[in-house]
């Protein structure tokens, strides 16, 4: 891996981490909003 040919693979990774971290919030979000909704208060 030397030279500058590897931009690429970083890239990449850069991008399935971001769409990891978007995944897990939206996890998060449906979670909270499920909750609210079955128990009709929100959680702090």
């Amino acid at each position: 891996m030397v030279g500058g040919g590897v931009g690429w693979v970083r890239e990449l990774r850069g991008r399935l981490v971001a769409k990891k971290r978007q995944r897990a919030e939206y996890e998060e979000k449906k979670e909270r909003i499920l909750y609210r909704n079955h128990t009709g208060k929100l959680d702090e």
